[in-house]
């Protein structure tokens, strides 16, 4: 459509800059008024200024006009997240979610097996998994999903089985996963005495959600089994991610209602091992490692290995993994999360360094300059030994820079901070333990 559509003809040179200027600088986070001075970054600006300017003018009863308005929404929604402006890119995202909404309530369906769907397939397929990407960004109040049936299912005949495609599999669990991603929300936000007051009814549907995830798995596996070797290296990395994406699930689920007991989250420490380890696998498949993807690949997994494991040296493995390869998937940036993932470590084991020594010193007479001067040398010390365990050779490196001290934690949080990001799920939770 570039080649036939100049407005998105713009908007994809805008993103091909904004991509651009990532190769050149990276993923760290830069101040605004240092980023904003690139030349690519102003150069997108100008790109992206002339895609709206011929949108504006388009003739708004050209039977185009709701195709050229969807993809230029969904190329500026990446363009945007790669650019870190998450308030630009939601309202973007927001505005094609409602398009799509009108359409699906107008007696146009979306979803179904008619020949006539109003919308490019793919495209659709684009916004929905961006609508449950940003369910824990908590900016996006319109459900696509609801419209769409629950996950059923699929025929597992081996003649089926022949002909269905990766991507028809990933499209059959997304209502799926995003009916997962809102539960997840709700238990990780929430602390254990809420938790605790409608515990019954969060079981209930923990329970219902274990089962579909279950049943999920057993006929992927099927799938699996029957077209694995015959599907292209590209469409075998896929196929892997999608049975990460139901491990994924499967441990989320059954730990998300113990997330505030420590002691509890211990005996799935396998499970966050064979989490890390298959995310490094498929890591490993990819022999050029793109900046930017629109599926849900490694850092949510990763995401909750580091957030949960009772295991410190597993944890921060997972960031140094996520720190390794710097990408988006969706809106999901992997230096930020590992950012917001040291963050919380870090308060962590200083919470319960501070309450041991408290414990081991009760009846010490100690000025609160000089205990808390021993909180950070205790911390500093259990740091080293963590990462002198993970065998990289470099024990001062807590949080996968050679250089890193716990200030240095702490100050990439705060720049960190400096985005528009108080309403996301992660730093809720933060906010939350330093309470």
């Amino acid at each position: 459509m570039a080649n036939q559509e100049p407005a998105v003809c713009h908007a994809v040179i805008a993103l091909g800059a904004a991509h651009q200027d990532i190769i050149f600088r990276g993923l760290h986070l830069f101040p605004s008024s240092e980023r904003k001075r690139g030349v690519w970054y102003l150069y997108s600006l100008e790109e992206s200024a002339r895609a709206f300017e011929l949108l504006r003018r388009r003739n708004t009863q050209d039977p185009q006009m709701r195709q050229v308005m969807l993809l230029c929404c969904l190329l500026f929604v990446f363009l945007n997240l790669v650019q870190r402006d998450y308030d630009t890119a939601f309202r973007h995202l927001r505005a094609g979610l409602q398009v799509l909404t009108e359409l699906n309530s107008s007696g146009l369906p979306l979803f179904g097996t008619s020949a006539h769907i109003p919308v490019d397939p793919c495209l659709l397929a684009a916004f929905a998994q961006l609508e449950t990407q940003s369910t824990h960004f908590s900016v996006i109040n319109l459900q696509l999903w609801d419209h769409q049936l629950e996950f059923s299912q699929p025929r597992d005949n081996e003649s089926d089985l022949l002909h269905q495609s990766v991507d028809e599999r990933r499209r059959m669990i997304e209502p799926l996963i995003n009916a997962m991603f809102k539960f997840f929300k709700r238990c990780w936000t929430e602390s254990e005495s809420e938790i605790a007051s409608h515990y019954g009814e969060l079981q209930s549907i923990q329970t219902r959600l274990i089962s579909e995830v279950h049943r999920a798995t057993l006929s992927f596996a099927k799938f699996y089994a029957v077209r694995y070797a015959s599907l292209t290296r590209k469409q075998q990395r896929g196929a892997d991610l999608i049975r990460l994406c139901l491990l994924t699930q499967s441990v989320g689920l059954r730990t998300s209602l113990i997330h505030n007991n420590p002691e509890l989250l211990l005996p799935f420490t396998p499970d966050y091992a064979a989490l890390l380890s298959q995310s490094k696998k498929i890591i490993a498949q990819f022999p050029d490692r793109p900046t930017v993807m629109v599926d849900t690949g490694v850092i949510l997994p990763l995401y909750i290995v580091a957030d949960a494991c009772q295991d410190l040296t597993l944890r921060w493995e997972a960031i140094q993994v996520l720190r390794d390869w710097p990408h988006y998937e969706g809106p999901y940036d992997s230096v930020l999360v590992s950012i917001i993932l040291a963050e919380r470590c870090r308060v962590q084991m200083r919470a319960r360094v501070h309450n041991e020594l408290r414990a081991l010193l009760d009846n010490e007479q100690l000025s609160h300059a000089a205990f808390e001067s021993m909180v950070e040398a205790e911390l500093r010390a259990q740091m080293r030994i963590v990462i002198s365990q993970r065998g990289d050779g470099d024990d001062t490196r807590p949080v996968g820079s050679q250089t890193q001290t716990e200030a240095d934690v702490e100050a990439e949080f705060s720049q960190a901070m400096s985005l528009e990001c108080q309403k996301w799920t992660c730093i809720r939770r933060i906010k939350k333990l330093k309470e």
